[in-house]
């Protein structure tokens, strides 16, 4: 079985929410009713994402839940949705599926809306991994060392109004268009000047699908949920880091040009109890290289604070 599978055969939770909007879309793999562990997407992205850990969740008796942000998927758009919103809906999808205590894992531009729960929901969460995780873009030095098409998203949504992010996105999609040769144009510009470890990834034939899949299931709705997502990447979170004192894991690759290192000096600074891994040869595929032994990190984590 191939991670195309699960996205063809697993079904898709559309979870109420009590603030008035009708549902966030949730995806879950691996061992039914195994240690729940929540999964917070890069960007762009959706749910469907988490379903690259299926096969190493359900070997190790966890089961990974991922969720669409608001107008991401078949998640309900909500303008003005903030960062700091998610930990709100975060707890009526925990209690859909009858969770009350649980882990959490994010990657790339998950990563606030991953560290925002050990701050606004430290009580319910067991431990929290990063992987290849953002920094705030205010920091000095971030963009700098960023691949352009990453930067040039990020730095148009710090400085100017959202209708510049709107164009920016409306022109990605436009050639991505309804058909796969548009499809494959747009994907060759988000992968472009990546290093030579990630396109041996993402140059999968499977994992082209993944890709094109995500940008189609972000997509679905239109544009605002892709817009208000690079903006609440880029603009202040509305939390300090500092505040996140959960036990927390770190994890990126040293080849990472997407997300560079410095990225993970800076949380790892500002979150100082955090375990730091560096992994040498690589880039911003880690999770998808390594997904195994970051689940694997995380499990045995979770049974020593149990012990202790």
């Amino acid at each position: 079985m191939s991670v195309l599978h699960f996205l063809l055969i697993m079904p898709t939770h559309l979870v109420p929410l009590r603030d008035g909007r009708r549902v966030m879309e949730v995806e879950r793999c691996g061992k039914e009713d195994g240690e729940p562990v929540w999964f917070f997407h890069g960007h762009p992205g959706s749910a469907h994402e988490v379903h690259v850990g299926g096969f190493a969740a359900e070997e190790l008796g966890m089961e990974l839940f991922g969720t669409s942000r608001p107008g991401i998927g078949q998640s309900t758009y909500k303008a003005g949705w903030k960062v700091t919103d998610f930990p709100r809906d975060l707890e009526d999808c925990a209690a859909y599926f009858g969770h009350e205590k649980f882990s959490l894992l994010g990657v790339s531009g998950g990563a606030p809306f991953t560290a925002v729960h050990g701050v606004l929901l430290e009580e319910r969460i067991k431990m929290m991994t990063i992987v290849s995780g953002m920094a705030p873009i205010q920091k000095p030095g971030v963009l700098n060392h960023m691949r352009w098409f990453n930067r040039q998203f990020l730095t148009v949504a710090q400085r100017l109004p959202d209708v510049f992010v709107r164009f920016g996105v409306w022109r990605l999609l436009q050639k991505f268009g309804k058909v796969k040769k548009g499809q494959n144009v747009a994907m060759r510009e988000i992968n472009k000047g990546l290093p030579s470890v990630d396109t041996e990834v993402f140059n999968r034939p499977e994992m082209l699908e993944v890709q094109r899949r995500q940008l189609i299931d972000a997509s679905r709705q239109g544009i605002d949920g892709i817009v208000q997502d690079i903006c609440n990447l880029a603009r202040p979170w509305g939390f300090f880091l500092r505040d996140a004192q959960v036990p927390t894991d770190l994890w990126h690759g040293l080849e990472d040009e997407s997300v560079p290192p410095q990225c993970m000096q800076y949380l790892a600074k500002d979150m100082p109890h955090a375990r730091k891994f560096w992994v040498p040869g690589q880039g911003h595929t880690l999770l998808l290289v390594n997904i195994g032994d970051v689940l694997r990190e995380m499990k045995s984590r979770i049974q020593g604070l149990k012990l202790g």
